[in-house]
C-alpha cells in the first residue's frame, strides 16, 4: 500500500501499530502525541524523524490512525476538525482505535468528506516494546463506513487476522466481552492469588501452580467450547464442596465472596446446559449460591 499511514496517539496500541505497520512494508507519513517523549521513543523504534504535529501527520497521511484513550479522541477530533481546512480531511481515512466507542465520534470528519471507521483489535497490548507482535493472527473488531473498510482491509489480512463486523449500536456489548475476558480474567487470577496467600504460600508462586491448569483450561474452550470445557465441583452437582468454598471464603476473604457466589450461579447454568447436573441439584446448588 502506497498510502501514507499517521498515527495519532502514541501509548502501547499505537506504538504497537506503527511498529507492525512498518514492519509489513507501509510507509509511516506522521506521528503525534502529547508526550514528546512518546513521539522520541517511536521515532527510535521506527528509524525516523518525525515532528510530533497533529496537522502534519493529518496533512501528509491518507490514512489516519486516532489511537489516545477513549475520552481523548472527540477533543482530538474537534481539533482537527478546527484546525485543518476541508480540502487537508476531505478523501482521508480516519479510524479509532477504541473497543467500547462507534464510529459516530468521529462525525465531524465525515462532514468533511474523511470516510471513517472503528477498528478494534482482540487483544491486549502491555507494552511498546513487544506489543507489534500481538497484532498477527487475531481478530479485529469493524464498525464504519464500507469504503473506509475496503481501504484498511489490506491492512488486516496482512497482520493475518480476521474481521468481526459490529453493528454500532452493539459495540459496547462487543467490548464488555472482551473486558470480561481478559480484564476480568486478570482480576480472578489476582483473587486467586490473594486465596494462595490465606493458606500461607506467596501470591506469584499460586499463580504459577496455576498456570498448566489454566493453559489447559483455555485450550479446552477452544476445542470443545466453554459449555463442553466445564468440570469442577458444580458441573458435577457436588453440593458439599461448594458449601465448603463458602465457608472457607466467609471466613478468610469475605470480600470476594459475592464474586465466587455471582460466578457459581452462572456456572449452574452452563452445567445444566452440558446435561451433567439435573434440575434439582441445580436448584439447591442456586439457593446456596443466594
Amino acid at each position: 500500500m502506497d498510502m501514507g499511514i499517521g498515527i495519532i496517539g502514541l501509548g502501547k496500541l499505537g506504538c504497537s501499530l506503527a511498529v507492525g505497520l512498518k514492519k509489513e512494508g507501509y510507509i509511516i507519513s506522521g506521528l503525534y502525541s502529547k508526550s514528546a517523549d512518546s513521539v522520541k521513543f517511536a521515532n527510535a523504534k521506527l528509524d525516523t524523524n518525525f515532528e510530533n504535529s497533529l496537522v502534519d501527520t493529518v496533512e501528509k497521511s491518507e490514512i489516519v490512525f486516532i489511537t489516545v484513550p477513549d475520552s481523548s479522541i472527540v477533543n482530538v477530533v474537534m481539533e482537527i476538525s478546527s484546525g485543518l481546512s476541508r480540502e487537508s480531511i476531505c478523501n482521508k481515512v480516519f479510524i479509532h482505535c477504541s473497543g467500547a466507542l462507534s464510529s459516530h465520534v468521529l462525525e465531524l470528519l465525515e462532514e468533511k468528506g474523511a470516510y471513517t471507521g472503528s477498528l478494534h483489535p482482540v487483544q491486549t497490548f502491555a507494552d511498546k516494546e513487544t506489543g507489534w507482535k500481538g497484532l498477527y493472527g487475531i481478530y479485529y473488531g469493524f464498525e464504519g463506513n464500507n469504503r473506509a473498510y475496503e481501504i484498511i482491509k489490506p491492512i488486516i489480512l496482512s497482520f493475518k487476522g480476521k474481521v468481526l463486523n459490529i453493528n454500532e449500536k452493539y459495540k459496547s456489548l462487543y467490548h464488555a466481552a472482551a473486558c470480561i475476558v481478559s480484564n476480568y480474567f486478570v482480576t480472578l487470577a489476582y483473587i486467586a492469588g490473594h486465596l494462595f496467600e490465606s493458606i500461607g504460600a506467596e501470591s506469584d508462586e499460586g499463580i504459577k501452580a496455576l498456570k498448566p491448569l489454566i493453559e489447559k483450561t483455555l485450550y479446552n474452550i477452544d476445542s470443545l467450547g466453554p459449555v463442553n470445557a466445564l468440570t469442577g465441583p458444580i458441573s458435577r452437582g457436588d453440593i458439599e464442596t461448594v458449601a465448603g468454598h463458602i465457608e472457607a471464603i466467609k471466613e478468610k476473604n469475605p470480600e470476594i465472596l459475592d464474586v465466587y457466589k455471582a460466578l457459581g450461579r452462572i456456572t449452574v447454568e452452563i452445567g445444566l446446559e452440558k446435561g451433567t447436573i439435573h434440575d434439582e441439584q441445580a436448584e439447591l446448588l442456586k439457593r446456596l449460591l443466594d
